[in-house]
């Protein structure tokens, strides 16, 4: 494959990954928080870093904790292995490996 076609596959991940973000971002504003606790709070969350803005708390409301749990997965696992997952469990769609 050339350098293109690789410079493709990043900026695919990389889409799907700013994708991620914005929608776990929006998500935490939809239930009522601030545009820079928000975004902080999912971008730890992603990276797993465990830093909080004082979103997540036990006195959290549930549907933060799974937006944050999910975040957490997901930025723990990796977008393309939790992708590969979903398309192989959901869809039955076979996959081939570069092999």
């Amino acid at each position: 494959c050339s350098l293109f076609c690789t410079f493709q596959e990043v900026y695919t991940i990389y889409r799907m990954v700013s994708l991620l973000f914005l929608t776990g971002l929006f998500a935490l504003m939809i239930c009522g928080y601030e545009f820079g606790a928000s975004m902080f709070e999912f971008a730890s969350a992603m990276g797993t870093a465990g830093f909080s803005a004082g979103i997540v708390s036990p006195s959290a409301p549930s549907v933060v904790l799974w937006i944050s749990a999910i975040g957490m997965i997901i930025g723990r696992l990796e977008i393309y292995v939790v992708l590969m997952a979903v398309l192989r469990t959901t869809a039955g769609i076979k996959i081939r490996s570069g092999r």
